[in-house]
């Protein structure tokens, strides 16, 4: 196992140190409590009972009256402490991933797949808590426990002790065999488990476009291929296991054979008394026990370092440039963007080549183009999610993006997407996203400004209202939801707002009702649109066209109309009254 790893894992239990030494001594506690019977059984069985001394018997059988409570009031407080230690820490390993998980770059979710982390942060880090928690506890008491008995057991006959453990050897080695076999069926089997969260996630996520295409069965039918598969894997670990324990076990009752046979030839020699080898044989079978579960642990040690190797790379605090605060300046105002000559790349495709655009606060823009032309792509790298491959976004004509503080920026930055992203919680909840401090005048301000303030007011709860299914529980349609989050972007109240296909789910007259509340409201912000509707762009400032990653036209929409070319063949079938427009705005 990798210490490195390992020592990553045991910091968890620091904080938990008082709580932990107690623990062992309950343990401690408990060892010498279970010890004590079998040697009392020996002086009873041996001393008391051939010289008929009742008084001393039932003394005797006080003592082990106290001795059993002891153990039963040791056992609780060891279970108490025992599930108290590894839920917290349990909780502080999920803290602490999901800490690491929402501070890493967009890349890393983009890279991996949802149902695999949220495996890791589920699974995962239960098994890691059992192996910090119950397996080293386990191996903690059973070395108590070995050492006490190894101690008693020399003390009553150390030949036949010596003679006990020839069988140990047989146990470690059974284990040794099976035991990269089974790291391996592990990992795949933990991998296959994340695959099966992607999966599921991805028909709940998709659960109207498989009813739409009755596509119901097909998905069953995957399901039970990916449920079989798992299945195969936890069969053949639990076979490579169970081969590996029951071998051991087989060993131990050898064991117990050969001992039982030397100490009954001792017994019947008269080397050795009757109540000695009874002590001897009790105390043998408590120290198999532990022997054998130090072997096992070994099986745990590889299902933990499987989990490790896992959630290790989210344990990990992301030392990318965009965490390395200090090494930033922060930007106050935003009076212009420039992007220039900016190359970016995905998947070595070339995505934007020597893009220039240049945007000025208190103006409207709008980035228009087909379909794959770099559009989400310039709006990442304005969002400081991605960084241009060549090129630079300059700030104020004289700050490089790259300089300025990650989280000063994105606070002069607010992006709404076409995808409404919004939490099942109440109206108020989903708003106060943009500031956490907004008074309820500023959230019914902003649901006026995004033409949704009406429909709240007539919802159960008003802004408590909460979104989803169930009892005083309302459903917003998509058009309401792109409403609710262009509502919560207006309250951060950025310098720049980019609305990216933001208002897709409106109809045309609703769309245009919104857009002009925005532009009335957001005079001093630089405006940002990206659509493929010709009435979110119609009012803008100032177009840019995008195709194959490259601006190939840029001007006014009235000017772009009469070029007759890239944009105009775009939204030829959106234009009703071209020409009676151009003529119009002409004779102006």
């Amino acid at each position: 196992m990798n210490i490195n790893i390992v020592k990553r894992f045991l910091k968890f239990l620091y904080p938990y140190r008082f709580q932990e030494v107690l623990l062992f001594g309950c343990m401690v506690l408990g060892t010498i409590a279970n010890l004590a019977s079998p040697y009392f059984l020996k002086i009873i069985i041996d001393d008391i009972i051939p010289s008929k001394d009742v008084k001393s018997l039932f003394y005797i059988i006080g003592l082990m009256l106290i001795v059993y409570l002891l153990r039963v009031i040791v056992g609780f407080v060891s279970d108490y402490l025992s599930t108290f230690l590894g839920n917290k820490i349990v909780n502080d390993i999920k803290l602490d991933i999901f800490q690491n998980l929402i501070n890493r770059d967009i890349n890393y979710f983009e890279k991996n797949k949802s149902g695999d982390i949220i495996q890791k942060i589920n699974m995962e880090t239960h098994k890691v808590q059992s192996f910090i928690t119950h397996s080293i506890i386990r191996f903690i008491s059973n070395i108590i426990t070995i050492t006490c008995l190894i101690a008693m057991l020399w003390v009553l006959n150390f030949k036949l002790f010596l003679i006990s453990i020839l069988v140990i050897p047989f146990s470690i080695l059974i284990n040794r065999f099976y035991s990269k076999k089974l790291q391996k069926t592990i990992k795949k089997a933990s991998a296959k488990e994340g695959d099966l969260y992607t999966f599921f996630i991805g028909v709940i996520k998709n659960i109207k476009l498989i009813k739409v295409f009755n596509a119901q069965k097909k998905e069953l039918n995957n399901a039970d291929i990916e449920l079989k598969e798992l299945l195969r894997l936890y069969i053949k670990s639990t076979v490579y296991s169970s081969i590996s324990r029951n071998g051991a076990t087989f060993f131990v009752a050898m064991g117990s054979l050969i001992v039982l046979s030397y100490g009954g030839y001792q017994v019947i020699s008269e080397l050795m008394t009757v109540g000695a080898l009874v002590a001897f044989i009790q105390y043998l079978n408590r120290i198999y026990s532990p022997a054998n579960d130090l072997i096992f642990l070994y099986v745990d040690c590889i299902k933990a370092q499987v989990s490790m190797e896992r959630i290790f790379p989210l344990l990990s605090k992301d030392t990318s440039e965009s965490f390395k605060e200090n090494n930033y300046t922060k930007i106050n105002t935003i009076e212009s963007i420039s992007i220039d000559e900016v190359d970016f790349n995905h998947n070595e495709t070339l995505v934007l080549k020597r893009v220039k655009l240049d945007f000025s606060r208190g103006k409207k823009y709008a980035i228009v183009g087909p379909s794959g032309s770099g559009k989400s792509t310039l709006i990442n790298l304005l969002c400081k999610f991605y960084e241009p491959k060549k090129g630079k976004i300059i700030l104020n004509k004289n700050l490089c993006l790259s300089k300025v503080n990650p989280i000063s920026w994105i606070e002069k930055v607010t992006l709404v997407q076409q995808e409404p992203l919004i939490f099942e919680k109440s109206i108020r909840d989903n708003l106060l996203y943009g500031d956490f401090n907004a008074s309820d005048e500023d959230l019914w301000e902003a649901l006026s400004v995004a033409q949704l303030s009406d429909y709240i007011l007539s919802t159960p709860n008003k802004l408590d209202t909460r979104i989803g299914d169930g009892q005083d529980s309302i459903l917003l349609s998509g058009g309401q939801q792109q409403q609710l989050s262009i509502a919560r972007a207006l309250l951060k109240n950025s310098s720049v707002l980019i609305l990216d296909e933001a208002t897709s789910a409106l109809d045309s007259v609703k769309e245009k009702t919104v857009l002009s509340s925005i532009f009335d409201n957001s005079q001093n912000k630089i405006i940002i649109l990206i659509s493929h509707k010709l009435s979110s762009v119609i009012d803008v400032d100032h177009i840019f066209y995008l195709e194959e990653g490259k601006v190939k036209e840029e001007g006014t929409h009235f000017s772009l109309l009469a070029k007759e070319k890239s944009y105009f063949k775009l939204f030829q079938n959106q234009l009703f009254t071209k020409k009676k427009e151009i003529v119009a705005h002409q004779n102006k």
